[in-house]
């Protein structure tokens, strides 16, 4: 379906659960009436994933959504910025969370506040990310693997929001290369650390390092 650019979605009223792959790999799109879909409260895995030709992307009509499945919006790379505010009900998130949107400057994670559980692979290769406050994930005790992984525009990042952590996955800010200085004094708490953690972020002040995890 790479080659639809325009596309028409019937209205129904009585789907309020999307099944996986929608309109996944139509990269000719270059905008989307999300309107019809203003019933759902789910959706599954890969939705719109590469749809690289999409600049921008009016969410409003997902304000009932609870759940999200892998990949949301996954590698849709044409996509310079994105209101998150209409998610603000968003209760999980599959893996891969606007992963490989690289071309997202920035990014508030206010309406992703009610996350419950660890998110995998979060803005995974979001590299045109150069901040970003996560101030909105501080409640989480839990982080998943690949968290920020491949973030290479960020050049700081506060992890005082981040003081409740006990645990964090595999690939913890891998390869944000661009970070130049990091302090891991918030990150005391944590009782389990995966493995590759900072692997590749040359970083020349770099706090204390939190804890081993356990053999």
């Amino acid at each position: 379906m790479a080659a639809v650019r325009s596309l028409v979605v019937a209205d129904d009223a009585e789907v309020t659960c999307l099944g996986n792959q929608y309109l996944n790999g139509c990269s000719g799109l270059t905008s989307l009436d999300l309107t019809p879909l203003a019933h759902l409260t789910s959706v599954g895995d890969g939705f719109l994933r590469g749809c690289r030709g999409l600049t921008a992307l009016d969410l409003k009509p997902m304000a009932h959504l609870t759940g999200v499945g892998h990949m949301f919006l996954g590698h849709c790379s044409g996509l310079t910025a994105l209101d998150l505010t209409p998610l603000a009900h968003l209760t999980s998130l599959g893996g891969e969370f606007l992963g490989g949107c690289s071309g997202l400057k920035v990014l508030d994670l206010t309406p992703l506040a009610h996350l419950i559980g660890a998110v995998h692979m979060f803005l995974l290769d979001c590299s045109g990310l150069t901040a970003l406050d996560l101030t909105p994930l501080s409640h989480l005790t839990n982080m998943g693997s690949c968290f920020l992984q491949g973030c290479s525009g960020l050049t700081a990042l506060d992890l005082n929001p981040f003081a409740h952590l006990t645990s964090v996955g595999n690939f913890f800010l891998c390869d944000c290369c661009c970070l130049t200085a990091l302090d891991l004094t918030p990150l005391a708490h944590l009782t389990r650390v995966g493995s590759q953690f900072l692997r590749g972020c040359r970083v020349d002040g770099v706090g204390p390092y939190p804890p081993r995890a356990p053999h």
